[in-house]
């Protein structure tokens, strides 16, 4: 799910842009993107910009956020997404600069662009019409990338289908908070080490006339007896106290004995054999069969595969950013060498001019010239204080080809990687699904 909120800019626009390129904010700027205006110039190409609008008007540009909900989308996928809704409802007539925020849990979208039309040098007006353009788009973007919207019948906010299937399967915070509250609840001796373990976990606890939870990253608290009838401070301390304790096993158990359902548990358990009904007997079916295709026949060397599996994306994924933040610094600074030196001569005579102004009213397209030479010459400056050296576009040209050749390579290996780790990770929830509701079962039963 995504949620998006416009603001107009009507100070300086340059400030907007420094902040959502923020270094910390966006993984040393891995996750920034533009369009027809560079991040590092772009407020001065904007000024420029902005002089040539033919109506006049107080606002700069406009800073667009969308906000996904927490753990549902990656960086990568949410960068994507803010991409495609820029291109889609600019469509190419404005300069614009995209980022992506992951400094917090909840994920989100930076866009600022220029108010001043591209091709027309009218300015972007924004109402209620342009606005629900905007959040029709994300919503549809969200569709395709099976994240979740909200759906808005007769007036009131619902569940759309896949939030009610990620609550069925613990994304709804109240499921979250049922999880840890059970695995507390199994780890503590006392009520005292219970509310410790929680709010080890990040949840901070309101204790008064009702029991309250809320996550760090939770905007209210939640009051327990709200999530079942199992969770009110009463049942908590009763379930606590009359808990068996827990047995560990000297060897991690067979997943495949687990998942036998023809075991008594399951014939004998008018719970189990309700809840392995239907979707959730054929998940744990499923996920037997995609374990035996792995050769994965027991907890512990799941949880090896799948850590590394983890480990193996996250270094190829490390890599790939790298390189595309290299490839991508050096076609800028390719793009303004080149402009530098196509607008050098024209600038020169500029600087020569006795009259300035009647030079840039005589000659024709100076006045853009003049400006990107002036921009390129300020990036080339920045980069030369930054790394000491600026090369020739001549020299760049092998170093390209080199960096492109090693992100196509590391893009198959990202693919591959991203594919065993997506799958690795389907199996791993439907485990905790499995496993935590036999655990449940299993309080019941004693």
């Amino acid at each position: 799910m995504a949620i998006t909120k416009i603001i107009p800019i009507r100070t300086t626009i340059g400030k907007s842009v420094d902040y959502i390129c923020n270094p910390n904010k966006t993984e040393n700027c891995a996750f920034v993107y533009s369009e027809n205006c560079f991040p590092k110039t772009a407020s001065v190409e904007f000024s420029f910009l902005l002089r040539q609008a033919r109506a006049g008007g107080n606002t700069f540009g406009r800073h667009l956020i969308q906000s996904f909900s927490p753990e549902e989308t990656t960086p990568e996928q949410a960068h994507e997404i803010g991409k495609r809704l820029a291109k889609k409802h600019l469509k190419g007539e404005y300069a614009f600069v995209m980022t992506t925020h992951v400094d917090r849990n909840h994920i989100h979208n930076h866009f600022v662009w220029c108010a001043v039309n591209l091709k027309t040098h009218n300015r972007y007006h924004s109402n209620k019409r342009s606005y629900h353009e905007i959040q029709d788009l994300s919503d549809s973007l969200c569709r395709e990338n099976g994240l979740s919207v909200i759906e808005v019948k007769s007036g009131k906010r619902g569940k759309s289908r896949f939030e009610y299937d990620i609550a069925k399967q613990g994304g709804s915070y109240k499921e979250k908070l049922r999880i840890a509250i059970d695995n507390a609840i199994i780890k503590a001796s006392t009520f005292e080490e219970f509310l410790q373990l929680l709010i080890a976990q990040g949840y901070e606890i309101k204790q008064g006339k009702y029991l309250s939870f809320k996550h760090k990253d939770g905007e209210r608290f939640t009051r327990a007896k709200t999530i079942g009838e199992d969770y009110t401070e009463e049942r908590i301390k009763e379930r606590i106290k009359t808990k068996a304790p827990v047995i560990q096993p000297q060897q991690p158990p067979s997943i495949q004995k687990l998942l036998d359902l023809s075991q008594d548990k399951f014939q004998n358990s008018k719970g189990l054999t309700h809840w392995g009904k239907i979707q959730n007997l054929k998940i744990m079916a499923d996920t037997m069969n995609l374990l035996r295709e792995k050769g994965l026949t027991d907890l512990a060397e799941f949880d090896s595969k799948f850590w590394a599996a983890n480990t193996a994306f996250d270094k190829v994924s490390s890599a790939l950013k790298t390189t595309e933040n290299r490839l991508k610094d050096l076609t800028d600074l390719q793009k303004q060498l080149r402009i530098y030196g196509r607008t050098k001569e024209l600038h020169t005579k500029f600087q020569q001019a006795r009259n300035k102004d009647k030079f840039i009213r005589e000659t024709d397209g100076a006045e853009s010239d003049v400006m990107l030479h002036e921009t390129a010459k300020r990036y080339l400056s920045a980069y030369q204080k930054e790394n000491g050296k600026v090369p020739k576009s001549a020299e760049l040209k092998p170093l390209l080809a080199a960096l492109q050749k090693e992100k196509s390579a590391l893009y198959e290996q990202y693919k591959v990687a991203k594919a065993e780790q997506m799958e690795l990770a389907k199996l791993h929830m439907n485990l905790q699904k499995i496993l935590g509701k036999e655990q449940k079962q299993q309080e019941v039963d004693r």
